[in-house]
């Protein structure tokens, strides 16, 4: 792990380094559609039987296998060959990068999984919740599968089996309960576990504990081996009166275990009861909002309570400390409902180590509170950057160059562009091969009097107003300096970790002291999907194009253009002057599933609880989000994101045949979506009119519905169907959803009228040049 010492060694191959996001570039064309997302248990290709021969010519021999090893996220095998593989090339057999077959059809040791090319010579094979592989169970090529890149020499002979190995780094295994909760008199107890991370994907296996003194309760939940513990009203029963604690194991396929525990108080009372959805441990970023949802029941004893009675007023308490002083946040910036808990981004102090619970009373003075659930606001690491990228710099032929370093971009992600804290700069330069240091500065923009070579040229930077925070990591570009007269060139890019289903943006400076230079984009590493060239998959020029004297060039390339889990390198050249940045694209969430409670229903009335699970990925933590497609019709959000799998009292429309998607986007926003089909069928009574609207959805509100979970209402939404195309987010997603180019608009679902807040407010991205989608950032 790199020192955050300056003065450390830097390494003698630079490592990818945090860039800035620049100002975006004027679209200068409509960016295409993004291709139908499938999902990932669902190969779109399958290789080819190969030609007999080419021409009778010399060719290298068939690429081996050299390595098989269980990604740390535990959701795929990352397959290794020695060479390209004519299987990984556009157009000869119909695979390239991103391309997915059935894993069995080329390896041994598959069954149901996926594979997809990374590269030509990288395949990742994606588990799903059903896969039964084993670290040191036996993989090969399948006879005939590979050849040589152009595939005119040798087919595979039958492959020697390779061990999987064990993960790297496995993600550590840590399990929830949901937290600690109150439960009362005519009422099961509750209780689901879950893998919060580290869970591969797959079902775990389960051991549940409890030291309660009423033996039967006691026997119920010790035999008990499932992952939703419901203990029955009549156990329940010979506890009431007492607090009891539940413990549960969980063991994940690599055998590791963890644990969790909740501590139930049974009341001897029918009372409200109320819980925070998600997680019983809550991490949270400071540049994203932070969301707490409740759940509160709806029934007691069997029987549903009338809508005064589920009028309930709730109450957050979120305190702890920060910076080594307490801290509360009040619930301010929530709906009026207060049904979630609400900070926008940049509101909670970063470093924040506290708790948050929920309480509800009912008009007869009734109340209840969730269990406890921890809360934690990491401060983040300060982030060392230095722009322009690994450049070429000529100096002529003079015999030595100054060579201009720029660390200003760096920055502290706890805090918005205008509220940057002072930092100190850290630099020093040493040549690429390792050595002394041949020059250092603690400017932010220093100059290096170089001779001609090649350097690395590291960069670390502190906070100058707090000596007790720890520094950045270091980051390093290559400085090859050389004996030429040739342009300046510097490269920005606006992630290291693209996320693959995004736009990928880069900007640019080309300074030819007016020498009437061209400039054009390179692919310098990595496989585009599709084999598709730069400039077939790129919204602005790639050159070769006239230089304009100050002015900036961009580099956009569309969605779903770089594969998951590819490694890239993108330049920008002119005249032997040359700046380039690495990239690895983020792989989204894979495995996962959603599940629908009931699995169908009748008439616009029933409730439905929404679930998602297996869901397997390396950049925590997970955030989710429901949509739903009527057959005939527009997709509409229901819910998202927010930190929990389940969305309970879900409304999902009148009768007629839904397509039902969960997504799951992890820390870098990079996303993935599961389906369900859920089929409503008439029921009784007439469906809600515009006339009676308003107090059907009173009533919805009295019973604590989530917001938002009425878009799909075809009567409310005709006042807003010339919204076309808008991507509808509740009022928590929308801060986080507009891209650089949106902003988020409000209007009543049923009226129209501009709103901001409130159970049937929609929120949009709506873009500056009033179009909508892509252009937003999606």
């Amino acid at each position: 792990e790199p020192s955050a010492d300056p003065s450390a060694e830097p390494s003698a191959e630079p490592s990818l380094k945090p860039t800035p996001k620049p100002l975006a570039p004027e679209e200068t064309a409509e960016p295409s559609p993004s291709p139908t997302r499938k999902p990932t248990a669902d190969p779109t290709a399958r290789p080819t039987p190969a030609p007999t021969r080419c021409e009778d010519r010399t060719e290298p021999p068939a690429p081996a296998l050299i390595g098989a090893r269980i990604t740390d996220d535990l959701g795929r095998v990352r397959l290794e060959f020695d060479a390209r593989s004519d299987l990984g090339v556009a157009g000869v057999r119909g695979l390239e990068a991103g391309s997915t077959f059935h894993c069995a059809d080329a390896f041994t040791g598959f069954q149901e999984e996926t594979c997809r090319f990374v590269n030509a010579r990288t395949v990742d094979a994606t588990l799903s919740s059903t896969s039964v592989l084993r670290v040191d169970d036996a993989i090969s090529v399948r006879r005939d599968a590979l050849a040589a890149e152009g595939f005119c020499g040798p087919l595979n002979p039958a492959g020697q089996n390779l061990l999987l190995m064990e993960p790297d780094d496995a993600q550590a295994l840590r399990i929830s309960t949901g937290g600690s909760r109150e439960v009362g008199q005519c009422r099961n107890l509750v209780l689901p576990a879950q893998a919060a991370a580290g869970g591969g994907g797959r079902a775990l296996t389960w051991a549940w504990e409890t030291n309660a003194r009423s033996r039967a309760f006691k026997d119920f939940v010790e035999a008990f081996d499932g992952s939703r513990l419901e203990v029955p009203e009549a156990l329940v029963k010979t506890v009431e009166g007492t607090t009891v604690t539940i413990s549960v194991a969980g063991t994940n396929w690599l055998g590791d275990t963890a644990t969790a525990s909740a501590s139930v108080a049974v009341e001897d009372a029918p009372i409200p009861e109320v819980f925070v959805q998600g997680d019983s441990s809550v991490i949270g970023s400071r540049d994203q909002p932070f969301v707490l949802v409740s759940e509160a029941s709806k029934t007691v004893c069997g029987e549903t309570l009338a809508a005064d009675q589920l009028s309930l007023t709730y109450t957050w308490t979120v305190a702890g400390t920060a910076g080594g002083a307490s801290k509360t946040y009040d619930n301010q910036f929530a709906a009026s409902s207060k049904t979630r808990f609400y900070l926008p981004s940049y509101e909670a102090d970063p470093g924040f180590e506290g708790t948050a619970r929920v309480c509800v009373e009912d008009v007869n003075g009734l109340t209840a509170c969730s269990g406890v659930v921890q809360v934690s606001i990491p401060q983040s690491l300060l982030v060392a950057v230095i722009d322009g990228g690994d450049r070429t710099i000529g100096g002529g032929f003079a015999s030595t160059v100054d060579v201009v370093a720029d660390g200003g971009a760096s920055y502290d992600p706890d805090y918005e562009t205008d509220q940057q804290p002072v930092l100190s700069y850290a630099w020093a330069v040493r040549p690429a091969g390792g050595g002394a240091e041949v020059a250092t500065s603690t400017a932010e923009r220093p100059t290096f009097t170089l001779v001609p070579g090649t350097y690395a040229a590291q960069l670390v930077v502190r906070d100058a107003t707090d000596s007790s925070r720890p520094a950045s990591l270091p980051t390093f570009v290559v400085l090859d300096v050389i004996a030429a007269d040739v342009p300046d060139v510097s490269l920005v890019c606006e992630a290291v970790a693209p996320a693959a289903t995004k736009p990928f943006v880069c900007e640019g400076i080309v300074d030819d002291g007016g020498a009437g230079a061209s400039y054009e984009f390179e692919l310098a590493e990595g496989e585009l999907i599709g084999g598709a060239t730069l400039q077939e998959r790129a919204l602005t020029d790639v050159g070769p194009s006239p230089v304009v004297a100050g002015a900036p060039v961009f580099l956009k390339v569309t969605a779903d253009s770089l594969a998951p889990g590819g490694s890239y390198a993108f330049a920008l050249v002119s005249q032997g002057g040359r700046a380039e940045v690495r990239a690895v694209a983020n792989v989204a969430p894979t495995g996962g599933s959603v599940l629908s409670t009931p699995p169908g229903g009748a008439g616009w009335r029933q409730l439905f609880e929404l679930r998602q699970e297996f869901w397997v990925d390396a950049e925590l933590p997970l955030s989710f989000g429901f949509s739903t497609r009527a057959a005939g019709e527009d997709e509409v959000w229901l819910l998202g994101y927010v930190p929990s799998p389940t969305a309970t009292d879900v409304i999902i429309g009148g009768p007629n045949a839904y397509t039902v998607y969960g997504f799951a986007a992890d820390a870098l926003d990079a996303w993935s979506r599961a389906e369900i089909a859920v089929t409503i069928d008439e029921a009784a009574g007439p469906p809600p009119s515009p006339q009676n609207i308003s107090g059907w959805l009173a009533e919805s509100q009295a019973k604590g519905d989530l917001e938002g979970l009425l878009a799909d209402m075809r009567e409310g939404l005709a006042a807003l169907a010339a919204t076309d195309g808008r991507r509808r987010l509740t009022g928590d997603a929308c801060a986080r959803g507009c891209g650089p180019h949106g902003r988020c608009v409000g209007g009543d679902r049923f009226t129209g009228a501009p709103c901001e807040d409130g159970p049937t407010c929609a929120l949009a991205c709506v873009c500056s040049n009033n179009t909508f989608g892509e252009a937003c950032g999606y």
